[in-house]
Formats: C-alpha cells, sequence, structure tokens
C-alpha cells in the first residue's frame, strides 16, 4: 500500500525531494522510506557524496557530529539525510559505522543526483518548507565552517510557524497527499514513537481509519 501511494503520487512532490529507505541500522528512521517533506516542518540537510571516498565519508561523520550537536542542544527540529550511489554499496558501512543520521542509496540513472544536480560533496539546507536555502561544496574545509550552518540551522529552526492544521502532519501549512504517505509509513511500519497530528479522528489510535479521515480532508476541504 505504501509503495502504490508514492508511486501514484510522485508527481506532487517537490522537485527537490526524494523517498528512499533509510539503511543505516542506528538511524530512528532505519527501514524507512523517508526524505525531506517526509519532516516538511523542520530543517533538512542533505548531503551527497561516495561511500568509498575518504572526504566524503570524513565530512559525513563531521555533519553527523553538528546534528547531534545541535539535538543536545534542543535543536530537534532538523535532519540530515545522506546520499550516496548504489555502485559503492559495499562501502556503505564507511558512513553508518558511528554515525545516526539517515543514510540512503540512489539508484541508476541516479535521478536524485541528477536532480539536485549534486557533486561530491555537495551539501543543501532546506528550511521548513522544503525551499533550498544554502547549496554549497565543503570539500575544501574554507568552505566547511560547522559555526555557520549550525547557526544557519539555528536561524532556520526559529522561523518555523506554531500554527497547525488538522491533517497537517508533516507541519507544511498544507493538507494534501504528503501527509498521506506518512501516516500510511507510520501505520504500516510502527517503531512506537509518536507522530504528531496522526490521530485525526481523535478517537486515542492510529489506524486506517485515520488514513480514511484524512483522504475525506483533502478530497472535501
Amino acid at each position: 500500500m505504501r509503495y502504490i501511494i508514492i508511486l501514484l503520487f510522485a508527481s506532487f512532490l517537490l522537485s527537490e525531494d526524494f523517498i528512499l529507505e533509510d539503511l543505516n541500522e542506528t538511524s530512528i528512521f532505519y527501514g524507512e522510506l523517508v526524505g525531506p517533506s517526509s519532516f516538511t516542518n523542520e530543517v533538512s540537510l542533505v548531503y551527497f557524496g561516495h561511500y568509498n571516498w575518504g572526504t566524503c565519508t570524513t565530512r559525513f561523520g563531521q555533519l553527523n557530529d553538528l546534528y547531534n550537536e545541535l539535538i543536545l542542544d534542543g535543536y530537534t527540529q532538523v535532519k540530515l539525510f545522506g546520499v550516496g550511489k548504489s555502485q559503492h554499496m559495499i562501502y556503505l558501512e564507511n558512513w553508518t559505522d558511528g554515525n545516526d543520521a539517515t543514510v540512503a542509496v540512489d539508484e541508476p540513472p541516479y535521478d536524485i543526483w541528477d536532480d539536485w544536480d549534486a557533486d561530491q560533496r555537495d551539501l543543501y539546507i532546506l528550511d521548513h518548507e522544503n525551499n533550498i536555502v544554502h547549496h554549497l561544496n565543503i570539500t575544501d574545509l574554507s568552505n566547511f565552517n560547522q559555526t555557520l550552518i549550525g547557526n544557519t540551522v539555528i536561524d532556520l529552526i526559529a522561523n518555523i510557524p506554531e500554527d497547525s492544521l488538522l491533517g497537517d502532519i508533516n507541519g507544511d501549512l498544507a493538507v494534501d497527499i504528503l501527509d498521506v504517505v506518512i501516516l500510511v509509513n507510520h501505520i504500516l511500519s510502527p517503531d512506537g514513537s509518536e507522530l504528531d497530528g496522526a490521530d485525526i479522528n481523535t478517537d486515542g489510535d492510529i489506524n486506517v481509519l485515520d488514513v480514511v479521515t484524512l483522504v475525506n480532508l483533502i478530497l472535501n476541504p
């Protein structure tokens, strides 16, 4: 069901979005289909690199450290995604060992890399509406100012509105198919975590009745 929904409504996704399986066993989203639109009410850091390159691995580890520092400091509305290529899958552990952020793989013909016009060690910073606000290549340490990146994330988090709509699970101030995808994914792959706003019919349970209610909200606004 999850895959059918994604295929049917892929055209609704933002051009700078993707939905990929999290392959990092130490990530809280391991095994789930995730992407920037899964956390639209949060700031996203999207990093592209090759699992088999030392510099790519080092930079991802440094980004993971920055990500954890932000979380520990109370800035929890941020997510980090590392995107590699399937041709380097045998080196995946270079990115997953010691890191707990999402690690995903793009498959040939590497459409996600092409859609983002990404090169090795490119970092994209997205605001809560999935707008790319910064794009930089962090190969050279002179372009990798962790303090500046951290402050940018903090500023973007401060601009996230607090208002919410019934059915707006991802917090993008719209009730649409992206919310359905997130809700179905949560129901089909429960991990014990709470999903704010998922109990659409307020019956105390999160199940297919909430999906039906949400779809009705979209079709009959």
